[in-house]
């Protein structure tokens, strides 16, 4: 067994808090039985405009073997729905991008400067992100 490194994660950033999600769902709608966990989905270090967080996605399944489908995992859609499948990056930060680089025209290296600094984001700058359909 190799011995667990210690210092900053391979991505740089440090969260400030955890969050553990659940799949919305309860029980198996095949047959009804109540969900039991199996394994971590995912375990991903997020950042937002609000802060950087670790976010663990728990697989739950169906522990009834006569069920129709035994090797179904459920997962939660609202931890799946913060960020893009391989990017550290949530879609609040993907949206300010965006807008400060197509609607104010700014450089690469401004938008940088802008992220790094600890101020807010414009006054003229409005998000409107939608997680419908998501």
């Amino acid at each position: 067994m190799k011995p667990q490194k210690r210092g900053l994660p391979k991505n740089r950033i440090v969260p400030e808090r955890k969050m553990y999600f659940r799949p919305e769902v309860t029980h198996c709608p095949d047959c009804g039985t109540k969900l039991k966990r199996h394994h971590n989905a995912s375990n991903k270090i997020v950042a937002t405009l609000e802060g950087i967080i670790e976010v663990w996605n728990m697989a739950y399944h169906c522990p009834d073997p006569v069920c129709g489908k035994p090797k179904r995992y459920f997962r939660s859609v609202q931890a799946d729905a913060l960020c893009l499948k391989h990017t550290s990056y949530a879609y609040d930060v993907l949206a300010l991008v965006g807008e400060m680089r197509f609607k104010q025209h700014m450089t690469v290296t401004e938008i940088s400067k802008a992220l790094k600094s600890e101020a807010s984001p414009p006054q003229s700058v409005t998000l409107c992100v939608s997680t419908n359909g998501i």
